[in-house]
């Protein structure tokens, strides 16, 4: 019993150390492809979800020039009075990604503005609604810009290896140690034991033609 616990708690944490070391894997892949790509329109999708830099003012102070905004994807039918709505708008041949108010909703149009109350009427047939901001932050912001210059982009390339290895070599150690532990099997009863005076043993054996010299005067 005690064995099979041990290793299925080898096995356990085996598969631990995998999922952790594929998940670090991919996760310095997407944040790599995050920082790189935030200031443009088309970053990287995870669980619905995407991860843009604010490239204007428009929206101050709900959200302020470059900070780090999460859009949800939401299809327009799903919108209501009030949320911050992001969606492309095309100029000189690519797409900018804005955010607008939603202040009215009348069929497939949607009345929207900014900050400063200048209100644009988009017609859900004619524009590419991406969703609805669920969130910012100024500090992730600011953390991309900088991981995007090039006094970060070292820091982050040695931070994202550093933390690779460092999960690679623990997961390492911690097989060896379950490996060194590994719980020795008893020996079988028809097994042979080796003595170091009289040679092999084993648990049949016979004595054979011994005579024994008995004096019945003694």
């Amino acid at each position: 019993m005690d064995k099979q616990m041990s290793q299925g708690t080898k096995n356990i944490i085996t598969v631990v150390c995998s999922f952790i070391i594929l998940c670090s894997i991919i996760g310095l892949i997407l944040l790599g492809i995050g920082v790189k790509n935030a200031d443009r329109t088309g970053t990287f999708n995870l669980f619905g979800r995407s991860y843009h830099l604010m490239q204007s003012g428009d929206m101050a102070p709900s959200i302020n020039n470059k900070d780090m905004i999460i859009v949800k994807h939401d299809p327009p039918t799903s919108f209501a009075q009030g949320d911050l709505v992001a969606f492309y708008q095309e100029k000189d041949g690519v797409d900018h990604l804005l955010v607008r108010r939603l202040l009215q909703v009348n069929g497939v149009e949607y009345v929207v503005a900014d900050e400063a109350g200048t209100q644009v009427i988009l017609s859900a047939e004619d524009t590419r609604f991406l969703g609805t901001v669920q969130s910012k932050s100024a500090v992730l912001g600011k953390a991309v810009l900088f991981l995007q210059s090039e006094d970060g982009k070292p820091i982050f390339l040695w931070w994202s290896f550093g933390i690779l290895f460092f999960v690679v070599g623990l997961s390492i150690l911690l097989h060896v140690i379950l490996k060194n532990r590994r719980p020795q099997e008893p020996p079988h009863e028809d097994d042979e034991v080796e003595t170091p005076a009289y040679g092999t043993l084993t648990k049949d054996f016979v004595f054979d033609d011994i005579d024994f010299d008995y004096d019945s005067d003694q």
